[in-house]
């Protein structure tokens, strides 16, 4: 998998094409949180919105959500995270 802070190619397949950025948080204002703290991965459309991409698969979206919320913990405690976005996907 792709480093997260390369922002020209998928986070999940490594394609450049048909780039799009997924909110790994969502719903109740989540949303601006992981716009906030940099909970945005870059995914091409078929990884994003694709039949077999993160909206459609239980498992890519956890897999980014425990992915980003070990990223946040490098520079964060576990207790932040819970209070920023409500609970732990570790």
């Amino acid at each position: 998998m792709a480093k997260i802070d390369v922002f020209d190619c998928c986070l999940i397949c490594g394609s450049s094409q048909g780039l799009e950025r997924h909110h790994v948080f969502y719903g109740s204002g989540l949303r601006q949180l992981s716009e906030k703290h940099g909970m945005v991965a870059v995914l091409c459309h078929r990884c994003h919105r694709g039949g077999h991409g993160v909206h459609f698969s239980r498992t890519l979206d956890l897999m980014l959500k425990r992915l980003f919320q070990e990223r946040f913990e490098e520079e964060h405690s576990r207790e932040e995270f819970m209070r920023v976005f409500g609970r732990s996907w570790l």
